[in-house]
């Protein structure tokens, strides 16, 4: 071989070798849970983790996965490789299976619930004063979320329905009295599903401690520290509180928390892991709110 050919040979390998390095790594985290791709519950966790994953510059390329997987079944996928990262609320059991990012990407909210109700009954539920008058009325719970859990061992009267979409039409038939959601959730469902003609109950709220944390794969180490390292900068520098008003504060105040009934309920499930000694990682009521 000449010293030309080598020459040559050797730049074609280091081009090869300078791709590899410079290529990102693909992260894939789950499509909507809808075939439509309609789903305002991911908005800002997706917005999120792109940021948080921005601040490695190329390191990492964001695809979305496959549109129509429910639930748990995104959880599962991420312990079966087929997706990097996912979201939810956190139990034990999930933190077996998973490696979670122990930051509550919510700060909590997601244990802040209001309901979803049938406009004539508006003044059935206005009148409800304690736990106990609330405990005869049906919530509408998806059978596989941890929250349904929850609200059976605080003793609530509860349907479990087999996916999230099947919730709202039960509740216009009246199959089901009240659908639970998270603040941070219910206003932009009751726009999506306006053609159901249901309405936000103004007078109670359910309270009880729960986490949404990112997950990735327990193999995946790796990525679960720059998830990690880049939440706690960014709760640093102030971009986390930023994003995080700039999808949720409106909501927060027009769920108008100083006029609600507050009902608090255990949650047994919360691992003893959640970080509940770092107070600026949670939602504070009556602080952060507008009352």
């Amino acid at each position: 071989m000449t010293k030309i050919h080598f020459y040559f040979s050797l730049l074609i390998s280091l081009s090869f070798v300078a791709t590899d390095l410079l290529a990102s790594t693909r992260v894939v985290y789950p499509g909507t849970e809808t075939s439509t791709g309609k789903d305002s519950r991911n908005e800002y966790v997706i917005e999120l983790l792109k940021l948080a994953l921005s601040n490695y510059g190329d390191k990492y390329t964001l695809e979305q996965g496959a549109k129509g997987m429910h639930g748990l079944r995104q959880l599962y996928s991420v312990a079966e490789g087929s997706v990097d990262v996912s979201w939810g609320f956190t139990t034990e059991e999930r933190e077996s299976l998973l490696r979670p990012i122990r930051i509550p990407i919510d700060k909590g909210l997601i244990g802040w619930r209001i309901f979803l109700i049938n406009k004539h009954d508006e003044q059935r539920f206005a009148k409800i004063q304690n736990l106990d008058d609330l405990k005869p009325l049906i919530a509408g719970q998806v059978h596989d979320w941890p929250d349904t859990a929850i609200l059976k061992v605080n003793k609530l009267n509860l349907v479990a329905t087999s996916t999230y979409l099947s919730t709202f039409p039960m509740l216009k038939k009246n199959r089901v009295d009240y659908f639970p959601r998270s603040i941070m959730e219910i206003w932009k469902e009751l726009e999506e599903h306006s053609h159901y003609d249901l309405m936000v109950e103004n007078t109670i709220l359910i309270n009880y401690p729960a986490a949404y944390y990112y997950f990735v794969n327990k193999d995946n180490p790796e990525l679960a520290k720059d998830l990690e390292d880049a939440l706690e900068l960014m709760i640093k520098d102030g971009r986390f509180k930023e994003i995080f008003d700039h999808y949720h504060r409106e909501r927060i105040e027009r769920s108008n928390l100083k006029a609600r009934r507050i009902f608090y309920l255990e949650n047994p499930y919360l691992p003893k892991t959640a970080p509940l000694e770092r107070s600026e990682l949670w939602f504070h009521y009556p602080a952060d709110s507008n009352s």
